[in-house]
């Protein structure tokens, strides 16, 4: 018996310790970039390092996904039992059981966020309660219903009460479909708390804390928290199991499954072509930061006034969903170039990721801390004590920059209140300081109407905190390529520089025809509305010019700030952007000046000086 339980046992481990020694083979032997799948001796590494961390995220997530387990069974229960016993309840509520069972998760926690608040845990846990519920309710009711006619008769034999009928022939007989359906709910707990952290609430659990990892490009550490989750679940299942087995006086001893399953799969992509097509213009795709909105009008006005055309490019941008990361598109070869902020980049860079800043857009920071006038913020020191949203996914650093520098500490000094990407938490009171972009959120807030006047709010109803006026403002939106082609590819490297010049002749088209402008953005498919992706063109113009060096260039001083509080600046979990100086390759104007002496030399106004912004007027809900 002892032999069989340890070949049961031993087997499972065996796998699992020979399907990491492969997966660790594979990643070191074919050099497998970390975004794709770090090494486990780098997990481990990280796990060690961060355990701590780890074990707090862990029990964040679990105390939610405990809770709503508790919640969740003890409903179903009520509602089977009650359903069992009078079949027109029974009748009635399985369609909005069967509706329940279909709802995407990711569709009930931003909605359960605006019900119950952003500074809460309590959309975690309702989350994971109406999880639970289904499979605890369809398997209880099941068991229930399922009672063999000869005990039934039985019972009447014996002249039973209806109660010790239920009690010694129904009950026992639905255990076994209860605690099939406790099983399965134990995990969905997990997973469904977990997903619910995506979306906003405190800053605490796994989810948050995977995201903010991965945004930081520690992919590593990520896989140390997706491992976190893991353990979370088979503690939950074990458990679950545990009771089962105590329960139904079961004799065999219950089983621990230790094998990891793992399948590493490596697919050889071609990286972009850009060989020219039989009409002579060569294929390049632009990958986006974000969807089609005047945040990128410069590179739909370049597709739309033929500026790419005219240097030989044929042009596809794709658009990025909430999970994309651009520098990881771009690093696999699904795309040529790459829009995205620069900090979020620089850890890219730091875990060997090779790709090279070629022109900064954005010369300005766009992000902003805002609040009510009557919540007393008016400077960083402010926030000490307060409610203060953030974004995470490597939106954070200015935000923690400026409260460090005002002497916070984070965030123990302040209630760090994971923000959902709009101003719905804000305007509801769940959060004194929110982050906001000035294209974006910020004219959110003004397009709401404000209950204790019956108009839009004001500009001087709010107290905005400019990171450019308090010295932490960090580089934005830059184009990025590939750096190994560009050594090695001249070919691309001459496409890189027709490429930056045609889409910053589209971004001095915005600027000198901003409502023309806001169109084209519209008519590539934005969804923004009319006096919104307005406000949006006019706000990023203004991120850009007028320009000190040219637009484009990389200014040093700017860079230097930005490389400064990436490597000096803590988020919520300790972590920086950075360790280290990035290297040489992280940046160049090499291109951009070319590009910037032809446009001069065809009569574009490369630096904007006589730029003034429009007076846009928003409309109730941006229309």
């Amino acid at each position: 018996m002892i032999r069989g339980r340890g070949l049961a046992l031993g087997a499972p481990v065996a796998v699992g310790v020979l399907a990491v020694a492969l997966w660790q083979a594979v990643v070191t032997g074919l050099g497998v970039e970390a975004f794709v799948v770090p090494a486990p001796s780098d997990i481990a590494a990280e796990l060690g390092a961060n355990l701590g961390v780890v074990t707090d995220a862990a029990l964040a997530t679990a105390t939610n996904a405990l809770l709503g387990l508790v919640l969740g069974t003890v409903l179903a229960l009520v509602g089977a039992g009650i359903s069992a016993a009078w079949r027109p309840v029974a009748d009635a509520a399985n369609p909005l059981v069967t509706a329940t069972a279909v709802v995407p998760i990711v569709c009930l926690a931003p909605v359960f966020y605006t019900m119950f608040g952003s500074d809460a845990q309590t959309t975690r846990v309702v989350v994971a309660a109406i999880a639970v519920f289904v499979p605890v309710y369809i398997n209880t009711l099941r068991g229930l219903r399922t009672v063999e006619p000869v005990h039934r008769d039985l019972m009447r034999s014996y002249a039973a009460t209806p109660w010790e009928a239920t009690r010694h022939v129904t009950l026992p007989g639905a255990l076994p479909f209860f605690f099939t359906g406790l099983r399965v709910a134990s995990s969905l707990a997990v997973i469904s708390a977990l997903v619910a952290e995506y979306f906003g609430g405190p800053v605490d659990g796994l989810g948050k804390a995977i995201t903010s990892a991965v945004s930081s490009s520690r992919y590593a550490l990520a896989w140390a928290y997706v491992l976190g989750a893991v353990a979370t679940g088979l503690v939950f299942y074990a458990f679950t199991a545990l009771i089962e087995r105590n329960t139904m006086h079961r004799k065999n001893v219950l089983r621990t499954s230790l094998g990891l399953a793992t399948a590493v799969a490596l697919a050889g992509c071609a990286g972009a072509s850009t060989e020219p097509e039989a009409g002579g213009l060569t294929p390049v795709t632009l990958q986006l930061q974000w969807v089609a909105q005047a945040q990128f009008a410069g590179y739909y006005a370049a597709v739309d006034q033929g500026y790419y055309e005219d240097e030989g490019l044929d042009v596809t941008i794709q658009e990025a969903g909430t999970d994309t990361v651009p520098i990881d598109v771009l690093a696999a070869g699904d795309a040529d170039y790459a829009i995205s902020w620069v900090p979020k980049v620089l850890g890219s860079i730091e875990q060997g990721t090779e790709v090279t800043n070629v022109a900064q857009v954005f010369e300005r920071s766009g992000t902003l801390q805002v609040a009510f006038k009557d919540a007393g913020i008016a400077e960083p020191a402010d926030l000490a004590g307060k409610k203060v949203g953030s974004w995470g996914y490597g939106n954070e650093w200015e935000l923690f920059a400026g409260m460090q520098d005002a002497g916070i500490q984070t965030p123990d000094d302040i209630e760090l209140v994971q923000q959902a990407f709009d101003m719905n938490g804000f305007l509801a009171g769940d959060i004194d300081a929110a982050q906001a972009m000035t294209y974006n959120e910020y004219a959110q807030i003004l397009e709401t109407v404000n209950p204790a006047t019956g108009e839009l709010y004001q500009p001087e109803d709010l107290e905005v905190i400019d990171w450019n006026d308090h010295g932490t403002a960090m580089l934005q939106d830059a184009i990025w390529a590939d750096a190994a082609r560009l050594a090695d590819d001249s070919e691309y490297a001459d496409t890189t520089v027709g490429f930056v010049k045609a889409s910053l002749k589209g971004w001095a088209y915005v600027r000198d025809n901003p409502e023309e402008a806001a169109g084209i953005v519209t008519a590539a498919g934005s969804t923004l509305g009319t006096s919104h992706q307005l406000w949006q063109t006019n706000e990023v113009n203004k991120l850009i010019w007028p320009s000190t060096s040219g637009i484009g260039t990389v200014n040093a001083d700017q860079w230097d700030q930005t490389v400064e509080i990436a490597m000096g600046t803590q988020n919520e979990t300790g972590a920086t952007v950075i360790s280290a100086e990035p290297p040489e390759t992280a940046y160049t104007n090499e291109y951009v000046e070319q590009a910037l002496a032809e446009l001069a030399e065809e009569g574009v106004d490369i630096q904007g000086e006589e730029f003034e912004a429009l007076d846009v007027q928003l409309t109730e809900g941006g229309s």
